[in-house]
């Protein structure tokens, strides 16, 4: 109508709102109802309170947790994430991966054992041992792999025991014995036998050996015979040993045939015979060992009182009788002269009358030169009788008278 015409507007002005978020999350986000498995820009639209359009916006990161299977074999035990496995298994482990999700591992592992061996081996010398030659006592170790792949150690605890030797040189005289044999030439010998501690004990043997002499004399002698310092009176062998150049035993042998002369003689009256034959005689004048001329018989009968003696030569030998005394040459009462002797004559003042028989009864006297009587004496069932001349040296008469009437007469001489 052309007037005024105020018309008051009550205005609201409601705003519509927006809203932006941004997640991350893992595999997949439920938002408003829907389910969201990829990253990416997501918008919804609703009326706010005031009826205005709500726009949301969703900035959506989607990760994804992750997974891994190792396989693995180890030796003895496997370090695999802070913890140490000794067993063969299947062990999972779950952390947070880089985009916050689940981050799960799985170890299949298998566990192969190390082996270990321990030999105690006592031996000579030296050992060898994985190609190794140990000659001093120890605890060696060696270290190799095994069928599975891991440590085979091997100890070795060792005792070396050393074998002894030993070197001996010997001179020796024909022959050596040693540990059981004999040896008899020289020369470097061996023996070999086991000491205390099971190792060879090797002796070594310098031989040196020298020979022994011997020698053979065969020698005849008469009476007696001188050899190395000792006099043999008889036939035989002897045997005298010493030392030759080389140390040894030198054995000399003797063989000796000793001849000897039989000197003794008998006496019957004023006969003197060598009781050996058959030999050769010369019978001498012991006055002056001068040789009778023409006596060379095996008896001897003197003309004259006096002392006498024979040479005798037998088998290559001459030796020479002991003196005999011949007093009674001349004596006419000579009637048991055959059946008696008187010994010794000369004498020191002792001597027998020894008759060829016992007799019943004697009568002896002792006299001097001149016929007066010193001494009688009687005897019975008597053949030997002590005569016992105490007077001064000289020549004494013995007187013997039997039972039967026979007489003797002899003359003695006292030295």
């Amino acid at each position: 109508a052309g007037c005024d015409s105020v018309i008051t507007l009550d205005l609201t002005i409601n705003y519509s709102s927006t809203l932006m978020t941004t997640v991350t999350e893992c595999d997949s986000y439920d938002w408003h109802g829907n389910t969201y498995t990829t990253s990416g820009i997501y918008t919804w639209s609703t009326t706010n309170a005031v009826g205005c359009d709500s726009t949301e916006t969703l900035d959506l990161t989607i990760n994804h947790p992750t997974t891994s299977i190792t396989t693995v074999t180890e030796c003895d035990s496997y370090d695999w994430n802070g913890n140490t496995y000794n067993t063969s298994g299947t062990y999972t482990w779950s952390t947070i991966n880089a985009g916050g999700c689940d981050s799960t591992a799985t170890l299949e592992l298998t566990i192969n054992n190390s082996s270990t061996s321990t030999t105690a081996i006592t031996a000579c010398n030296s050992y060898s041992w994985n190609g190794g030659l140990y000659m001093a006592s120890g605890t060696y170790t060696w270290t190799t792999t095994n069928a599975t792949g891991c440590d085979s150690t091997a100890t070795l605890n060792l005792t070396i025991n050393n074998a002894t030797m030993s070197n001996t040189s010997v001179t020796e005289c024909d022959s050596y014995d040693w540990n059981g044999s004999t040896y008899t030439t020289s020369g470097t010998y061996t023996w070999t036998t086991t000491n205390a501690v099971g190792c060879d004990s090797v002796a070594t043997l310098n031989l040196t050996i020298t020979n022994s002499t011997t020698s053979t004399t065969t020698v005849m002698e008469c009476d007696s015979y001188d050899w190395n310092g000792n006099t043999y009176t008889a036939s035989g062998t002897y045997t005298w040993t010493t030392t030759n150049a080389a140390g040894c035993d030198s054995i000399a042998t003797l063989n000796l045939t000793i001849n000897s002369v039989d000197i003794s003689t008998s006496v019957s009256g004023i006969t003197i015979s060598s009781n050996t034959s058959p030999a050769t005689y010369q019978w001498l004048d012991c006055n002056d060992m001068s040789m009778i001329t023409g006596e060379t018989s095996q008896s001897f009968t003197p003309e004259t009182n006096g002392m006498y003696a024979v040479e005798i030569t037998e088998n290559g030998c001459i030796d020479t009788s002991d003196c005999v005394s011949i007093n009674s040459v001349g004596i006419v009462e000579n009637v048991l002269n055959d059946q008696l002797i008187l010994y010794p004559n000369p004498t020191k003042g002792a001597c027998t009358v020894l008759f060829d028989q016992v007799q019943d009864e004697v009568m002896i006297e002792v006299q001097t030169i001149a016929g007066q009587i010193i001494e009688k004496m009687h005897f019975v069932n008597t053949q030997e009788i002590p005569v016992t001349i105490t007077e001064p040296s000289g020549i004494y008469l013995i007187v013997i008278k039997n039972n039967l009437g026979e007489n003797a007469t002899i003359r003695v001489v006292k030295e």
